[in-house]
C-alpha cells in the first residue's frame, strides 16, 4: 500500500501486474496458510489499486503515461481472464 500511495502513477503502472500478481497470490493461493486479516488488506489492497489506475486519462496531455496505463490494464486484464 505505501509503494503505491507514495510512488509516482507512472510507477504504479509499470509494476501493476506485479502488485496484482502478488494480491491475487495472497488471496487465492495462501487462502489457508495465511490469517484472514491478512486476506482482508490483499483484497482491500487490490481494491485501491484497482481504484487509483482504472479510470482512464484520454484528456491527460501526458501521452506516454496513457499508453503505460493502456499497456498495464491490458496485461492484468489478461491475467485476470487466464486465472
Amino acid at each position: 500500500m505505501f509503494l503505491y500511495r507514495s510512488m509516482s502513477l507512472r510507477w504504479v503502472y509499470q509494476h501493476l501486474y506485479v502488485f496484482v500478481k502478488a494480491q491475487l497470490f495472497v488471496m487465492m493461493d495462501l487462502n489457508g496458510e495465511v490469517s484472514s486479516g491478512a486476506i482482508d488488506q490483499a483484497k482491500s489492497n487490490l481494491e485501491e489499486m484497482v481504484k487509483l489506475c482504472a479510470p482512464l486519462q484520454e484528456n491527460s496531455e501526458d501521452k506516454e503515461l496513457i499508453k503505460i496505463q493502456k499497456e498495464a490494464l491490458n496485461a492484468v486484464t489478461l491475467e485476470l481472464t487466464r486465472q
